[in-house]
């Protein structure tokens, strides 16, 4: 008997408070119109455009290094070519020096692969997507997202052992799935 009285209840209060919904969201006024929407957006700055307006701002040869100017401060701004289309962009020392350090990481992937041989170091807890990704960092695989799938289909996700491997640069996935848990 009481659960009866219990569903009556839950029931009845479902459809008050549908009822309730209902009749708030029928009564909003303050819905916009896209002309307002438009001119709100305008007011903030965005610019309305399609896409081969944007495309048109592009530069066609990105191949041609523009010309710098250095600020007494130290920032450096690239010039605006000559079409006027591409904005001044302010870059800084800091801007500079972590692409320094990019470009150091780059020529330490070529120094971790000695004789088509990559070291690849598993620590505790790293996961196969974490494997892969390194991988792929020391370009040994093009794609980590597909390994780490290989891996997890094959069931080797689960038997990956830490420590440190040298992988031949030019190995199948079968072949690290095997070095890395141990089989091989």
């Amino acid at each position: 008997m009481r659960l009866k009285q219990y569903l009556r209840g839950l029931g009845i209060g479902i459809i008050v408070t549908a009822i309730i919904i209902g009749v708030s969201s029928f009564n909003q006024s303050n819905r916009l119109t896209n002309e307002e929407i438009k001119e709100k957006a305008s007011e903030l700055g965005m610019v309305e455009g399609t896409l081969e307006e944007s495309e048109e701002m592009l530069p066609l040869d990105s191949s041609k290094e523009m010309p710098k100017e250095v600020k007494e401060d130290g920032t450096i701004l690239d010039q605006v070519q000559e079409d006027g289309l591409i904005a001044p962009v302010e870059t800084t020392e800091e801007d500079i020096l972590a692409e320094e350090e990019l470009q150091a990481d780059d020529s330490k992937k070529e120094e971790e692969i000695v004789q088509n041989l990559a070291f690849l170091t598993i620590e505790s807890g790293d996961s196969s997507y974490a494997v892969a990704s390194e991988l792929e960092r020391l370009l040994v695989i093009d794609n980590a997202y597909e390994l780490d799938e290989y891996l997890c289909v094959n069931e080797y996700s689960k038997k990956i052992r830490i420590g440190v491997y040298e992988i031949p640069v030019d190995s199948t996935y079968e072949q690290i799935a095997k070095i890395i848990c141990g089989n091989e």
